[in-house]
């Protein structure tokens, strides 16, 4: 099953392929919610079937604890509609204690096909009481055919088809996406931290004395036909999103020809002012193909040794330039250039 992890911020209209996900914004709900802990308001999703574990429904109409953007253990705004849920995915090394997300699919995948499964996740901005602020990586998607079930707290003993390999803490919503070619006709998913703690590394990010990682989790797409249409660029320091592309001192070509015959082989951004840069280009799926520090020479159109195939790719830039205090910061910009042979 082909993965990979991505935090390329771009907006991905879903064309009508199959998609048998529903609810993945979780707007869908038999009440707001006035507690924690109120999964069972959410149609269509589950807590793995614990009799213990509680996950957190909160909406921006919500009373008390379970309203946005304050909650208890972070400041965050929805990325999509008014509802998020917030995942307990793991406490303390050693403690093995889990909280899971699941949802049945309208119909099993189809072997041979192939899917696309993206999603947002965030740790909000913690607050100076929030009980949060470990982090961990292998945060895991577990694609099976009978439904996951946690007994209590426990960690479920699974290889879950999809995990992330690095600690993941971000205030900030990044995107999640991975392709793979369903090789059984699974029926659920399961989203968390699978296997016990030996296997995962929970550092402290935030606070001295953190008791958990919490998770907030939005926007689940899963369909045979997803594609990237537009990019938009990082807000630095802004929890909630995006902005509008800055004005920036750079001419990023939109088309090159690496057919060696001299003329346009390579896609060579021109810098102007700026010396410190790198430039990035990615798959439409995020598939990293080429990484140039102040790229003087270039993508030559090729990965690995092997010429890349036709079609659009991602170029991502991130600069530094002086805030208006003299402070230093990182702008990353992205846009699309056309390899053409």
């Amino acid at each position: 099953m082909k993965t990979l992890f991505s935090f390329l911020l771009v907006t991905i209209p879903v064309l009508q392929g199959i998609c048998q996900l529903a609810n993945g914004s979780f707007e869908a709900h038999s009440a707001t919610p006035a507690t924690l802990g109120a999964w069972s308001l959410i149609d269509n999703w589950n807590n793995a079937g614990s009799a213990d574990a509680t996950p957190d429904y909160f909406h921006t109409a919500a009373n008390a604890v379970a309203d946005l953007p304050e909650t208890p253990s972070a400041i965050v705004n929805t990325f999509d509609g008014d509802a998020v849920v917030g995942l307990a995915i793991c406490s303390k090394p050693g403690a093995n204690r889990r909280e899971y997300l699941s949802t049945q699919f309208d119909a099993p995948l189809i072997v041979g096909e192939e899917y696309h499964l993206c999603f947002r996740i965030t740790n909000g901005i913690r607050t100076s009481t929030s009980l949060a602020g470990l982090g961990t990586n292998n945060i895991g998607v577990l694609f099976s055919s009978s439904p996951s079930i946690q007994n209590g707290h426990a960690p479920i003993v699974a290889t879950p088809q999809f995990s992330i390999d690095t600690v993941l803490y971000s205030e900030k919503w990044e995107r999640v996406v991975f392709s793979f070619t369903a090789d059984q006709p699974y029926e659920h998913l399961t989203i968390g931290l699978f296997n016990d703690d030996a296997h995962h590394n929970i550092p402290i990010m935030e606070g001295t004395n953190p008791q958990f990682a919490y998770y907030f989790i939005d926007d689940f797409v899963l369909s045979t036909d997803v594609i990237i249409e537009e990019p938009v660029v990082e807000n630095p320091g802004n929890g909630s999103g995006y902005n509008d592309p800055p004005n920036a001192p750079f001419f990023v070509p939109n088309a090159f020809t690496p057919n060696n015959d001299g003329d346009n082989d390579c896609f060579i951004p021109v810098a102007g002012t700026i010396n410190d840069w790198s430039l990035e280009v990615f798959t439409k799926w995020g598939d990293p193909v080429f990484f140039g520090k102040n790229a003087s020479k270039g993508w030559d159109g090729s990965c690995s040794g092997k010429p890349c195939a036709n079609g659009s790719y991602i170029w991502k830039i991130t600069y530094k330039v002086a805030d208006i205090d003299g402070e230093f910061r990182y702008v990353t910009e992205y846009g699309f250039v056309n390899l053409v042979k």
